[in-house]
């Protein structure tokens, strides 16, 4: 039976803050946006109904901030083929800068029409980005949009952004971490006052 005290109480603190603060120091954070090359959707010629989209490749857009901000615009990453509502294992890579892996359905966000024609599409991704700058598989989100002005048969453009920790996921501040630290501090004070009461 472990004993709750003052003194196992604070151990616990300060290895849990120290472990949170160096984390967050070492914890990569960054973003950066690519254009799709020769996007296709099936099994319709218009984005209503369409399930399937393929990107042939992409290339970084200069929208790069954070830990990837020294990728050159133009940086070409193999595209792939993603299935709305299926993991299928998506993925883009490039040899220097890493490969996103998804990790989870890809879920429809918005959609845009014109005079009642759908003319994009917007998409969220979860996945993983491993390798190169980022080092070690890390949380991240792909974000995508294909657009079809013209309608059904017309040609598509896509964009998309990746993002370092995923968009929608808070990243829990260090003032944050501390008051949780202080926290358990003031219960293992308690714990030992009311014990001395006794």
């Amino acid at each position: 039976m472990i004993r709750i005290t003052f003194r196992n109480v604070a151990l616990l603190a300060s290895l849990f803050l120290g472990l949170t603060v160096s984390g967050a120091d070492a914890a990569f954070v960054g973003s950066f946006g690519i254009n799709g090359n020769m996007p296709s959707i099936s099994p319709t010629s218009g984005l209503e109904g369409a399930t399937t989209f393929t990107i042939a490749s992409m290339a970084t857009n200069g929208n790069a901030t954070g830990g990837f901000s020294g990728l050159p615009t133009g940086t070409t990453f193999t595209g792939g083929t993603f299935v709305l509502g299926s993991p299928t294992g998506f993925s883009f890579s490039n040899s220097t800068f890493g490969t996103f892996t998804e990790t989870a359905a890809p879920i429809q966000t918005s959609t845009g029409t014109i005079n009642g024609v759908v003319t994009s599409e917007a998409f969220f991704i979860l996945g993983r980005f491993s390798g190169g700058v980022v080092g070690a598989a890390t949380p991240a989100s792909f974000t995508v949009s294909f657009t079809q002005n013209g309608g059904p048969g017309t040609s598509i453009s896509a964009s998309g952004t990746v993002d370092i920790p995923p968009t929608g996921t808070a990243v829990p501040e260090p003032a944050s971490m501390t008051m949780l630290g202080l926290g358990l501090v003031a219960l293992g004070g308690f714990g030992l006052r009311r014990r001395m009461a006794k």
